[in-house]
């Protein structure tokens, strides 16, 4: 999940969901929120996406813990433009 501005975050791991494709088929279903995945990702079987969920914080958690799903990700490359906008530690 994530806006276009996380496309690289879910580029790194693209490989993942081709070879979870190719070891479960038709047993893994991919949602994407947000972004359109990578082509090769785009092209497998069973993937739904993207839809986006603008919305604010409260209503963002409450849309996401309505979701049927196994597995949630939203990875994060440890990148200038995601450290800049991590919550301050101070």
């Amino acid at each position: 999940m994530g806006s276009d501005t996380h496309l690289p975050d879910i580029e790194s791991i693209s490989q993942v969901f081709l070879e979870l494709a190719a070891r479960f088929g038709e047993k893994v279903r991919f949602r994407f929120w947000g972004c359109q995945p990578p082509e090769q990702v785009q092209q497998l079987p069973r993937r739904n996406g993207p839809a986006h969920a603008n919305l604010r914080l409260p209503k963002f958690a409450e849309y996401f813990l309505g979701q049927e799903t196994d597995i949630l990700i939203a990875p994060l490359l440890d990148s200038l433009f995601n450290v800049a906008r991590a919550p301050s530690s101070c």
